[in-house]
């Protein structure tokens, strides 16, 4: 299931309140599922110091360089590196005072699942669940208010290209 939640119900931390069965409004954005696969709720506020160990976090204009390296379990670690060893990339694609929007591409191989952690202030840090990035693919994840930061975290294979 779907669930279609503000991202201020999200960084007030009462988005798990917020979803509802009825239909969306037309204007509505997907912004998560609501199957957390790491063990975070959708909404839950972490201060910068509490992102889970080996977070990235992209700030700013310049593109976040990483590498992805896969495991036989179909785990994997994140690492920053420099663009020509990168086969990761997350860059803010826009953005202003009323929306953000990342810009992620996959060059690992593989169907990537990350978690997202966005930040409206660069401190407190808010879960948003991804969907997955297939290889050699793009994707891109929009919230409809100004993000100043976002953190990946806890790449992992996924089983599918679709968000469900």
């Amino acid at each position: 299931m779907r669930c279609l939640i503000p991202l201020a119900a999200i960084l007030a931390g009462s988005a798990l309140g917020a979803c509802a069965t009825r239909p969306p409004p037309p204007d509505a954005q997907v912004v998560s599922t609501l199957k957390p696969h790491s063990g975070y709720r959708l909404g839950q506020a972490l201060a910068r110091e509490a992102l889970p160990a080996g977070s990235l976090v992209l700030e700013g204009e310049t593109a976040l360089q990483a590498l992805v390296e896969w495991r036989r379990d179909g785990g994997a670690s994140l690492r920053a590196v420099a663009a020509q060893e990168a086969n990761l990339s997350v860059a803010f694609a826009e953005g202003g005072a009323e929306h953000s929007a990342i810009d992620v591409k996959n060059a690992s191989g593989r169907n990537l699942k990350l978690d997202l952690f966005v930040s409206r202030d660069g401190r407190d840090f808010a879960y948003a669940e991804s969907c997955p990035v297939g290889p050699a693919a793009g994707a891109y994840a929009q919230w409809p208010q100004r993000i100043v930061a976002v953190a990946i975290a806890n790449p992992r294979e996924a089983n599918a290209e679709t968000c469900d």
